[in-house]
Formats: C-alpha cells, structure tokens, sequence
C-alpha cells in the first residue's frame, strides 16, 4: 500500500533535535500505512545515519536518504522527488509536529475546493531562554513563529507559509520543478527565500495557499537567535534576498539591473537618517531596535541590486 503522505526533514549535523523531531512524527494520529518518515541526511558528519537506522528499526515507515551535495533546497527536492505519497510535508529538525499535524494536511489536501497549491499550519515557540524585553511581536517572523488565524482560512496573496512547517501536492512540486536551487544560506551569508521563491510562483499561476491552525508544531529558538546581532544579520540578509527575488522574474538586461539600482537607492535616499540608524549602537529599547533592523534591511536591498543575479535566476546578467 502506498503512503498517501511523505513527511521529508531535511537535516544536517543535528542528531539531538533530529531525534525528538522522529520521536513525534511516530506519533502521529495518522495510520502508519498511511504516511512515510523521510530523513534526507544534507552531508551530515555526526552520528546523523547511525540515528536514523537506529530508529528506523522501531518506526517501521521511516527512510534514511544521503545528499551529499550541500544546501537546503537541494535536500528538499531530492525529499519530493524519493517521495511516494501524494501529499509532501516539510519540516525542519527542530520542528516537532503535534499528534494532529499529518492528519490534518491529508483533510485540508482531501476536502478543500479548489485544492491548494501550498498549505501551513501554525508554529509556536520553544524557547531555548527566555524571550528578551527587546523583541516586539511583529519581529517573532523572523523566528519562523506563525499564528495566523485561530480557525481554517485560506491564505491572503503576498503572505508566505514558512518553511517549518509546509506542505504541497507531489504533483505541484513536480510540475514547477521545486525548488531553486543555490538561494540557499552558504558561508557568511544569511540568503534564504526558496519556499517564497516557489510559492510567488504558484501565487502567479493562481494556486490557493491554505492555512489550518490544527496543523501545528512546535519550533526551537535556540538562545544565539536572540540575541540583537543576529537580527542585525538576519534583517540585512532578507533585504538582499527581497531584492535578488523581484530581480529574478525580469528579462536580465543592463537597463532592468540599472533600474533596480536607481530604485533602491532612491528608496535608500528618501531616508538617510536610516543610514545613520544601520551604523548606530542600540540598547533595550524595543524602538531602536526595530529602527536599526528596518534600516538593515534597505541597505540591504540597496546592496542586492549591486549583487551579480545567482544561478538560480530565469535570466543571466550581461
């Protein structure tokens, strides 16, 4: 009997979350006919394989697959494409589902007309320690924290299921290919995007997104994510990616590229004082905070114009 559900972690290096990660999806509420475990281990060099085997000998639907080609996107295309079910759900390592999680993305994908390109479920915090007095509620995103609605609603256009905690057709992902490839994090730089990268392709095509607050998990914020730096890091990183993403869906011309540069620094120019605030020490307060993150993230939309478009992109730059 085929799955009806493919459950793909992507991991890399981190057994001790992997393992209580596999110990919920086990416990899901779903028959154990009905859905598969697939790890796809992204070059891990700890005792990531010696885990999964270990355990696949309990939980009898769980699959131990190898990608030894780095980056995140990368490990969630092969997870799709070593799929079986019908219905792909992503979560990452840290993520711990509820017992209802499966369960309700096979009744959200099953009964809801039209049927949704991209369906997501809510993500709620395990604090590592304790939230810092700095942190207002509208930042918690950047923690791929997400409570959306309290009941099931469909998604609004330009709002983005977080890759935590997502699922899609098996057809849908084959179809648009997945995902792009080398937008990934590499190095020193925080670049990110892929499940917004696809899902602004389905928008485009019209595919409803979905959102059901039962499909739930719980998510680590581990302590050096609360620190300011971080979000620092983070803020200017989103802003290069924003930039990087409206580029990739024009022609790649010289004067496409300029516009890109005159309109960011335009935008960078309408406010210098955010210069000024990008370079400025902040303390507690929750105001400085948020003004020196806004102001990252325009210097680094501003910096995104001036980047070389990535491989990734439809188009070549000249």
């Amino acid at each position: 009997m085929r799955p009806e559900v493919s459950l793909i972690i992507p991991t890399h290096n981190r057994c001790a979350c992997l393992r209580r990660a596999l110990d919920a999806a086990a416990r899901q509420q779903l028959p154990v006919e009905q859905y598969e475990i697939i790890v796809v281990d992204n070059g891990s060099s700890d005792d990531t394989r010696a885990l999964v085997t270990a355990q696949a000998r309990q939980i009898l639907n769980l699959r131990y697959v190898y990608e030894p080609q780095p980056g995140l996107n990368v490990a969630r295309n092969r997870g799709w494409r070593e799929a079986r079910g019908e219905i792909v759900v992503y979560q990452d390592d840290d993520a711990i589902g509820s017992p209802a999680w499966l369960a309700t993305y096979r009744e959200v994908f099953n009964q809801v007309r039209p049927t949704p390109g991209c369906a997501g479920g809510a993500i709620a915090p395990i604090w590592e320690c304790p939230r810092p007095a700095w942190l207002p509620d509208h930042m918690l995103q950047y923690l791929t924290l997400l409570d959306y609605a309290p009941e099931p609603t469909v998604f609004p256009s330009g709002r983005w299921i977080y890759g935590a905690n997502m699922a899609y057709p098996r057809s849908v992902l084959q179809e648009f290919n997945g995902f792009r490839e080398g937008l990934d994090r590499r190095g020193g730089n925080l670049l990110s995007g892929g499940e917004v990268e696809l899902q602004r392709r389905l928008q485009a095509r019209g595919l409803p997104f979905y959102y059901h607050p039962r499909a739930a998990v719980r998510h680590l914020v581990p302590a050096e994510r609360l620190r300011q730096q971080w979000f620092f890091r983070r803020l200017y990183w989103d802003g290069v990616t924003e930039t990087l993403l409206a580029r990739a869906v024009k022609p790649a011309t010289l004067g496409n590229r300029l516009r890109f540069i005159y309109w960011n620094t335009m935008r960078l120019l309408q406010h210098p004082q955010r210069l000024l605030w990008s370079l400025w020490p902040v303390g507690p307060s929750a105001e400085g905070f948020g003004r020196k993150c806004s102001a990252l993230f325009t210097l680094g939309a501003w910096m995104g114009a001036w980047r070389r478009l990535p491989t990734w992109a439809d188009g070549r730059e000249p």
